[in-house]
């Protein structure tokens, strides 16, 4: 399980501890673990310019009562590593609400041919 940031066809970006979903050794979704969308927000300095502000993170499907959720394969157009303090909120986020920190998956990298580094 490796923590991503997937960018879905609706445009969400959704950071997750992400399983494949394998089928006859074919990679046919995700399961999203513990997903939550990021945002950053901005604001408008003095001369009129967006600014980045700060990072938000909100439950992806807020009224769920489901930790894993499945993702088909050709919804997600890509995965990519969230910057460092992305990945420190969430992980936080997760400990400060009774989960487990997701551990990385250092065993055979050819188990997770969709998500390695």
């Amino acid at each position: 399980m490796k923590i991503r940031l997937a960018l879905l066809k609706s445009g969400e970006e959704v950071i997750s501890a992400v399983d494949e979903m394998v089928v006859e050794d074919k990679v046919v979704g995700y399961i999203f673990n513990y997903p939550c969308t990021a945002r950053l927000t901005t604001r408008v300095d003095d001369e009129g310019k967006s600014v980045p502000c700060k990072i938000k993170l909100n439950p992806w499907i807020p009224l769920t009562k489901d930790s894993s959720i499945p993702v088909v394969m050709d919804w997600v157009i890509t995965f990519t590593n969230p910057i460092d303090k992305l990945e420190e909120m969430y992980i936080k986020l997760l400990e400060d609400n009774g989960f487990t920190k997701p551990e990385s998956d250092s065993s055979d990298e050819s188990a997770d041919p969709g998500l390695t580094d």
